[in-house]
């Protein structure tokens, strides 16, 4: 990679200071365009800095364009880490006949706009929840309407009032169209993690956030980069009938164990998956609370899981190229698995953290790169396990991905009981069909927190119990003096923590103690 120059959209979080420093230790020139100034973690990282602001794509081609030819550069790849980014830089890098991650400009709007993804698996036989959008934006205000409606409670009390029959008749039509039935989950799209995603029991609740989602999305600052993908002229059908940035959808509530899938996929095959589970998220909100890699799951789910992906990567094929987060959950009464979401980038820091940790130190940053600049990924995985693929590194590259695996000899009860020791687990990434399917052994667990605002105000302190030695990784978001709020009004969190352990059960003790010994403090204002 040395002397290879790497185009950035956007930092993302400070948090993805990891994946940057391991970029410049290869011997990378890193070129940031950023809309404001970088946060001061950043400093050091980046060695050409662009401002632009990034949601107008055709205005960033040209002044990047200008800015690589004044400093006398030539772009190798264009990637982002970030969720509001990786549209553009799949944009810039096919104008500058770069290879775009991990798919094309067409490709990757129809996986972002979330009704469209809902299309796309519908038509490839991909599980997921059955989804409708509302037909409520011709009953609701324009947005532009919404935002100066919100100045005033009153007049804005007195709207909903005048719409919320309109409102209940469009929501209760599609229901029953549809044949929904509550619980109910309630989501913008385009969107974002779990932002204004929310789960909804009776009418009433759902008619009232369908309300409180349009007056947010008014005044919400992320609602322009929502606009960005839906205002894409090469769109095209993706787009037809849409004129607001922002549609809702209605869905099918899903019962049972949210999991993640962080993979490696190299021109349609898979080269690293790891399987891991999310904490029980706080609810109605789906505020992220934390997770546990690798997976706890049975083997049954956890094929469920590798067959899920397989179908998602199969209907892609060999244009999938990147590094992917796959959101899913695994119902089990109906022993059958659902895709969610999938981010087109790395997950979350703690998620990359957490593979770090469990995975021999492996960079998802480095591995995205990589795909970008054509270098083959098993370079970078023979590194970290060397036992495993240096005797692959001489045959052939071209391998059929998901290939058929003989199922182990195991009970039902086996099949569906959860792991729990680090020696059950290191034979689990085996029976799932080892290397040549992506999945590599685990040297140890890891477990995540997310922490949120105790409550709205000033933040006077926050800081980890570094003194633990569990702890192997953290990141506090916010900086003292700085108003910090909790969910609903804000999902940001305060800070994430990762701790190890020899096990599941000790890994998650273990960030159970680190979470209780988090010290901070909020001031109310």
């Amino acid at each position: 990679m040395d002397g290879k120059v790497v185009v950035f959209i956007c930092t993302s979080s400070g948090s993805r200071l990891p994946l940057y420093r391991r970029l410049r230790s290869l011997g990378l020139t890193l070129v940031l365009v950023h809309p404001c100034t970088p946060s001061p973690v950043f400093d050091g990282i980046f060695q050409y800095w662009l401002q632009h602001d990034t949601d107008d794509v055709e205005g960033v081609y040209l002044a990047l364009s200008a800015f690589l030819a004044s400093h006398r550069l030539v772009p190798d790849a264009v990637v982002s880490f970030d969720e509001y980014g990786v549209h553009q830089a799949v944009v810039l890098a096919d104008r500058l006949n770069l290879t775009p991650v991990p798919l094309p400009d067409a490709a990757l709007l129809q996986n972002n706009l979330k009704h469209s993804f809902r299309g796309f698996c519908s038509e490839h036989g991909i599980s997921s929840p059955k989804s409708r959008p509302l037909p409520v934006e011709m009953l609701l205000p324009t947005l532009g309407e919404m935002s100066n409606l919100a100045r005033d409670a009153d007049a804005l009390s007195m709207a909903f009032e005048k719409t919320q029959p309109a409102l209940t008749k469009a929501v209760s039509m599609t229901m029953e169209a549809s044949a929904f039935t509550f619980p109910i989950v309630l989501k913008p799209s385009p969107g974002a993690g779990s932002l204004l995603v929310r789960l909804c029991t009776t009418l009433d609740a759902a008619v009232a956030f369908v309300w409180h989602m349009w007056t947010t999305l008014a005044n919400h600052p992320d609602t322009k980069h929502f606009a960005a993908l839906t205002n894409r002229k090469l769109a095209g059908a993706v787009r037809k009938g849409v004129t607001s940035p922002v549609q809702i959808l209605v869905e099918d509530f899903i019962e049972g164990q949210e999991v993640d899938l962080d993979c490696i996929i190299e021109h349609g095959v898979v080269r690293f998956c790891s399987i891991s589970d999310n904490f029980a998220p706080s609810l109605p909100y789906f505020a992220e609370v934390g997770g546990l890699c690798p997976s706890s799951l049975g083997y049954r789910a956890q094929c469920a899981m590798r067959d899920l992906l397989d179908s998602y990567v199969r209907a892609h094929g060999a244009r999938l190229h990147g590094v992917i987060h796959f959101e899913a959950k695994y119902d089990p009464a109906r022993q059958r698995a659902y895709v969610i979401e999938v981010n087109c980038r790395p997950g979350s820091a703690e998620t990359s953290a957490m593979l770090q940790t469990v995975y021999r130190g492996l960079n998802l940053g480095e591995a995205l790169v990589r795909c970008a600049l054509q270098m083959p990924i098993e370079e970078q995985l023979a590194s970290l396990f060397p036992e495993l693929l240096a005797s692959q590194q001489e045959k052939s590259a071209a391998q059929t991905p998901w290939q058929k695996v003989t199922p182990p000899c195991l009970s039902e009860a086996e099949l569906d009981a959860h792991i729990p020791s680090t020696t059950v687990c290191s034979a689990m990434w085996s029976l799932l069909g080892g290397p040549s399917l992506g999945f590599f052994p685990p040297q140890c667990w890891a477990a995540s927190t997310n922490m949120y605002p105790t409550q709205a105000g000033v933040l006077v302190k926050a800081r980890a119990p570094v003194e633990d030695v569990s702890l192997v990784s953290f990141f506090i978001s916010a900086e003292v003096g700085q108003i910090v709020t909790p969910p609903p009004k804000q999902f940001c969190m305060l800070c994430w923590m990762v701790a190890k352990g020899a096990t599941a059960e000790q890994a998650k003790d273990n960030i159970l103690r680190v979470t209780n010994a988090f010290d901070q403090e909020v001031s109310a204002v």
